[in-house]
């Protein structure tokens, strides 16, 4: 008897290869905090990393565009140090409504649903980002996060 349900890795991967191309590699989501630091990773985000090692960052405003814009030779070594797939270059985009707190009351999963871990949200994530239809990565995103598990990893 087969599966009644689909790991969302599964689903990712058949859509993203559908709607669109790129996205991050596993684990850039964690090491940009590492990286930038708690202050800035909270008011950015990278999104899309591609072959020639452009790495595209959302930012909440243009203040945290110009404070990452002066310390971008800085942070490209620190990236250089710590990723495996060079980036060459950032270039900031402003996405002030995917930093928006948004409270919903579905929050949780269910009691006994299955959460993700660090590392498969990471991997999933990085597949949803890849996504140039706006509604369908936001989708894919807050599904996601209902998935986590309560009060972070």
């Amino acid at each position: 008897m087969g599966r009644w349900y689909s790991h969302v890795g599964e689903v990712l991967g058949e859509w993203k290869g559908t709607f669109g191309r790129g996205g991050l590699p596993t684990g850039m989501l964690s090491l940009w905090a590492k990286v930038v630091g708690d202050d800035a990773a909270a008011h950015s985000r990278p999104v899309r990393l591609t072959r020639k090692g452009v790495l595209t960052v959302a930012v909440s405003d243009g203040g945290w565009s110009q404070e990452l814009s002066f310390l971008q030779s800085d942070i490209l070594d620190k990236l250089q140090e710590l990723q495996e797939k060079p980036v060459v270059s950032l270039r900031f985009h402003l996405a002030p409504a995917a930093f928006e707190k948004k409270v919903s009351i579905d929050v949780l999963p269910p009691e006994g649903a299955p959460v993700v871990t660090m590392q498969e949200f990471e991997k999933a994530a990085s597949i949803a980002t890849g996504f140039k239809n706006e509604r369908i990565r936001d989708a894919l995103l807050s599904a996601l996060m209902r998935r986590m598990k309560p009060g972070g990893w």
